[in-house]
């Protein structure tokens, strides 16, 4: 676990240092109706990063608030048993 939290981090450190050493570090317009974004490549992948560590926590706290995996579990085997249960049999 360490070993791959290491590798993030330099990964990570990979994409910010990376562009600023070679000078640049590309340009992204995301532009609609009313509004532009103007961001660097760089910011762009920290902003993504960013909010996918904030969707995996916001999952993470959800699954302890109703605790679906525990719970859940049992309910779809038990729907496939009963629809397995339920069909004619088709051997010839």
């Amino acid at each position: 676990m360490l070993k791959v939290l290491l590798l993030f981090a330099l990964l990570i450190a990979g994409v910010v240092v990376g562009p600023m050493i070679a000078g640049h570090q590309g340009y992204v317009l995301i532009q609609t109706d009313n509004y532009n974004i103007e961001t660097s490549v760089t910011g762009l992948v920290i902003i993504m990063i960013l909010i996918m560590v904030v969707l995996f926590a916001l999952e993470w706290i959800l699954r302890r608030i109703f605790r679906t995996s525990a719970h859940t579990r049992g309910w779809f085997v038990a729907v496939n048993a009963v629809a397995h249960a339920s069909r004619p049999s088709r051997r010839c």
